[in-house]
C-alpha cells in the first residue's frame, strides 16, 4: 500500500537546511523544532565497537527545514534535543514511515534505540 503526498516535496535548492556542528547551532535547532508536531529523523551511528553505540551523524526535519547534525562535534551537548525526543506529543518518523520494529533492515537500529535511556527511545507507532 502506498500513500501519496498532499503535495510534492520542495527542491532540494529551495528547501532550507542547517549544517549544526557548534553549541550555538544545536540550540538553534533544538529552539526550532521545540513546536514541530511531526519530525523526521535519521541517525547514521556506530555500533561496532561500543554497546551504546555512537550517534555520528543525526538528520531532522520538521518538513520545511533540515538539520544535519554532526554528533561527535556537539556530542556533550545532544541532550538538548532529548525535550523533542521525550515528546511523546511529537511523532518521530524514519524514512517517511514510523519507526517500528517492523521496517525493513532497520532490525539493529531498533535494537540500538531501545538500549537507550527511556526518555530517548523512540516508541512503535500503531495504525500510522
Amino acid at each position: 500500500m502506498h500513500r501519496r503526498f498532499a503535495a510534492p516535496p520542495p527542491s532540494l535548492q529551495s528547501s532550507p537546511w542547517h549544517w549544526v556542528d557548534t553549541l550555538a547551532g544545536l540550540r538553534a535547532a533544538a529552539e526550532a523544532l521545540r513546536t514541530a508536531s511531526c519530525i523526521a529523523v535519521d541517525v547514521e551511528h556506530n555500533v561496532s565497537h561500543a554497546y551504546l553505540g555512537l550517534s555520528c551523524l543525526v538528520q531532522l526535519s520538521d518538513g520545511e527545514r533540515d538539520w544535519v547534525i554532526d554528533a561527535l562535534a556537539v556530542h556533550d551537548d545532544m541532550h538538548l534535543l532529548r525535550p523533542l525526543f521525550a515528546d511523546a506529543a511529537v511523532l518521530k518518523v524514519q524514512r517517511f514511515r514510523p519507526i517500528c520494529s517492523v521496517l525493513p533492515g532497520c532490525g539493529g537500529r531498533v535494537a540500538w534505540h531501545n538500549r537507550l535511556p527511556a526518555a530517548l527511545q523512540l516508541r512503535d507507532v500503531k495504525g500510522v
